[in-house]
């Protein structure tokens, strides 16, 4: 069976840009499956005690606690027990971007700026 221990990021503000999480446990298989809010989501194994999955900006849009289950498969196999992933309120973290525009007559400039929030 597997566990959890722990997730990589614990939490993260809600709206951040989060690419990766990190499921941190045990008997990890390369045929093990990860839900995360009761959706199933690609997994890369990185070893028998880490598991990658990939979240978009709607998995973490809203505030809340959200159950990630590593699942191996039969025989023997079954789900870990769930370990909520934070989504708190707050300043949310990553790279945004701005388009601006400023027109004066004839004349338009346009700039795409990004801002790295930390």
């Amino acid at each position: 069976m597997p566990t959890i221990s722990s997730l990589s990021p614990a939490q993260i503000a809600a709206g951040s840009q989060v690419q990766n999480l990190y499921v941190n446990g045990s008997n990890f298989m390369s045929s093990s499956t990860v839900s995360y809010n009761g959706t199933l989501h690609n997994s890369s194994l990185q070893s028998s005690t880490q598991i990658q999955i990939a979240l978009g900006p709607s998995d973490v849009a809203t505030a809340g606690k959200y159950p990630v289950v590593v699942t191996n498969p039969a025989p023997g196999g079954g789900p870990s027990a769930p370990v909520n992933f934070d989504i708190l309120t707050g300043t949310p973290t990553g790279t945004f971007y701005a388009t601006l525009s400023a027109s004066s007559g004839p004349i338009t400039h346009t700039s795409t700026l990004f801002i790295l929030v930390q």
